[in-house]
């Protein structure tokens, strides 16, 4: 009862927060690796806090036709400004229309293909390209050649791509960068498949329709791609995060099957499920309680909030602390099974193996975490975090799981624990053996009148077996 009470206790703290690593968030902050305090990242910093977030790295989306074709068409001018305008108030980021700017629409209104030649037209008049220009001149042909500036940079000689470039509100490697970028996603697929299927065309309200006349002379065929450093971040990010599970999956049955051929028992994989997952959810959940919701902001620099887990945190320190955890299972675990095999029962085997391995365990874990605690000592955020999960895995897996909650574990599963291997049932050594209690108290509970003598030395009652 005692063993299943501590394994109750031990989940009622572990479960609140294991369900806290649903919270985790995931971020490309990259001045999360940038040292504390050094010049390059202060620099950052301020640039981000004078400046839109999304100076430090702008958004773009680029849209090309067929080498033999022209972005200078109707149609592609008004894809071109849907896309912009669209970017600019359907992503839930609020963003500036001065900030969303292509040849098809700026400064949050929409620029048709005959606007658009006549702007660069006006531009190239002589008297907007003489040495020296007049007031009324200058007046008359800033708009002309502004416009013709965006235009050189956003369309190529070709003239068969065109650039739209964003500058969001906030840092481009934050969270929320990674719902703006399924945003745009979400409206550069659909305005792609709109223009790219001859069957629909679009009305004077916007809305496309199922066509009933054949076209007298078809769209080309756009491509539409989306760039940028924050979009090559999240695209490697997700390819990555898309293998994990398949890797820490494979990783952890090759484990499994190691583990239960070597100990020639099925049940492992079932007693790894209660001693090894959860524990390392505990530990991310403990983690995003420091370093994403502040709890320990007061403490120092190092345990200070960072918003969230830069992104291959998780990849790196998981597969690690899988390791480090099984590595004193196994340790605890082959001992226990050794004994057993030699006529021991569970409990005895649990005693015997515990204080085999406990002191050596418990040193190894203490140095580890004095080893991963160092990092705590650095001034960048990603080390500081590393070196948290890592430290508090060891203590927890040391001093919780593998002193406590190991054992109770194995005590309740003796007559499955080892299937399909067979052990002693019969004549098994226990705890009242003299291995375990000594010569004498071992003589006082086998002698029917209660005493027993030995160099003068008399024990004469359970008070006396208590207090030895």
């Amino acid at each position: 009862p005692n063993n299943i009470i501590a394994i109750l206790m031990l989940y009622i703290l572990v479960i609140p927060l294991a369900i806290q690593c649903s919270r985790l968030r995931i971020n490309e902050d990259i001045l999360a690796g940038i040292p504390r305090g050094s010049p390059s990242g202060d620099r950052f910093r301020s640039m981000y806090n004078h400046f839109p977030g999304g100076t430090f790295s702008p958004f773009y989306v680029v849209v090309n036709v067929p080498e033999n074709e022209s972005v200078m068409t109707k149609d592609i001018y008004e894809t071109v400004a849907t896309i912009t305008k669209r970017i600019q108030k359907e992503t839930d980021c609020n963003i500036d229309p001065m900030s969303v700017a292509s040849p098809a629409y700026l400064k949050g209104e929409k620029i048709s293909l005959l606007e658009a030649e006549t702007l660069l037209l006006a531009a190239k008049r002589d008297a907007c390209n003489k040495p020296k220009v007049s007031k009324v001149d200058m007046t008359l042909c800033r708009g002309p050649k502004e416009y013709e500036f965006l235009f050189n940079q956003a369309v190529n000689e070709r003239k068969n791509a065109i650039l739209i470039s964003i500058l969001v509100p906030f840092f481009p490697f934050a969270t929320q960068t990674q719902d703006f970028i399924d945003q745009v996603y979400d409206i550069l697929d659909d305005e792609l498949e709109k223009h790219n299927d001859f069957g629909y065309v679009r009305d004077w309200t916007g809305l496309y329709w199922k066509k009933k006349d054949v076209y007298k002379k078809e769209k080309p065929k756009i491509e539409i791609g989306f760039c940028g450093f924050a979009v090559g971040f999240d695209a490697i990010m997700r390819q990555v995060y898309g293998l994990f599970p398949t890797l820490i999956g494979t990783t952890l049955a090759a484990v499994f099957i190691v583990l239960s051929v070597m100990l020639k028992s099925a049940f492992v994989p079932i007693r790894l499920a209660f001693t090894l997952f959860l524990p390392i959810l505990a530990v991310y959940g403990l983690a995003v309680l420091v370093y994403q919701d502040g709890i320990l902001n007061w403490l120092s620099a190092a345990t200070t909030s960072i918003g969230g887990f830069y992104w291959y945190i998780p990849i790196l320190i998981t597969s690690m602390v899988c390791g480090l955890a099984l590595d004193y299972d196994v340790f605890l675990i082959s001992r226990i099974v050794e004994h057993r095999s030699n006529g021991y029962d569970i409990r005895a085997s649990i005693v015997k193996a515990s204080c085999e391995t406990g002191g050596t365990i418990s040193a190894a874990g203490i140095i580890m975490t004095l080893a991963f605690g160092g990092m705590l000592l650095a001034n960048q955020s990603t080390i500081n975090l590393s070196g948290w999960l890592l430290a508090t895995a060891v203590l927890l897996d040391t001093f919780v799981v593998n002193t406590i909650l190991v054992p109770a574990l194995m005590s309740l599963g003796d007559n499955v624990a080892w299937w399909p291997m067979k052990m002693p049932m019969e004549n098994m050594i226990t705890l009242d053996h003299p291995e375990f209690v000594g010569e004498k108290v071992y003589s006082y509970l086998n002698d029917s009148d209660g005493s027993v003598s030995n160099e003068g030395d008399t024990i004469t009652s359970t008070e006396d077996v208590d207090m030895r």
